[in-house]
């Protein structure tokens, strides 16, 4: 499953228009989506999402509203990613706002989530995805600011839960970026730390390419237990 395909896949027969904006939204602050990528007619939204016009077109005006997207007329009009160069400020007032129990709390759902994707992934998925999976985690080698650090890491493990082969899990990822990537990106702005998870998902990689389930599960619980540690040294310090 591809990032395109991440993002698209259809919803629940429950879904509501909030969802469609946690969905998307998730999508555009993880770098899934990226600014000025041109979003799918509200029809073919519709569509692949499995909710009716309505409930698209009343996401995609709250998504307008918070400045994600805008909407252009003309015949190469459509709805677009916005750039997103202050969403580094709305991360760092988001993360100020934090508890430390709510930071260790979302932590813990997000390595339970990552852990046991790694385990489905490393059986499910084939060769030619962890070759797509080894460009990603060389992206984020190559990443040199913390906001493109933070989209690159998300990238990354949006990508390794779609390997795991489970809608459930893909959904509750793409929720899940929109209150952990302001916490990654005040991370990254600490010296050391990129260079650390570089090295993590180098490590995870081999293990994922050698179909080693356990072994996998075991570094992406200690990759996300050490962000967690590194977030709360942070959040204590301001």
């Amino acid at each position: 499953m591809d990032s395109f395909a991440v993002v698209y896949a259809p919803l629940g027969q429950e879904t509501r228009t909030e969802q469609v904006v946690q969905r998307l939204r998730g999508a555009i602050t993880s770098g899934l989506l990226s600014a000025e990528e041109q979003l799918p007619s509200e029809s073919d939204l519709a569509r692949m999402l499995g909710v009716s016009t309505v409930t698209v077109r009343e996401a995609l005006n709250t998504l307008r509203a918070q400045g994600l997207i805008d909407t252009r007329r003309g015949r190469h009009g459509g709805s677009f990613v916005c750039q997103l160069e202050a969403l580094d400020q709305v991360h760092l007032r988001f993360f100020q706002t934090l508890t430390t129990e709510y930071i260790s709390d979302l932590g813990e759902f997000y390595c339970a989530l990552a852990a046991r994707s790694a385990w489905l992934a490393a059986q499910r998925a084939t060769q030619d995805e962890w070759t797509l999976f080894a460009r990603l985690v060389e992206q984020f080698q190559a990443a040199s600011t913390a906001h493109t650090r933070a989209r690159a890491d998300m990238r990354c493990m949006i990508t390794l839960i779609s390997y795991a082969q489970s809608a459930r899990l893909v959904s509750q990822s793409l929720q899940l970026q929109n209150e952990w990537m302001p916490l990654t990106v005040v991370l990254y702005e600490k010296n050391g730390i990129h260079e650390r998870l570089v090295t993590d998902y180098q490590q995870l990689l081999k293990a994922l390419q050698r179909s080693d389930a356990t072994q996998s599960r075991a570094l992406i619980e200690q990759q996300i237990e050490f962000m967690i540690e590194q977030i709360l040294t942070i959040k204590m310090q301001n």
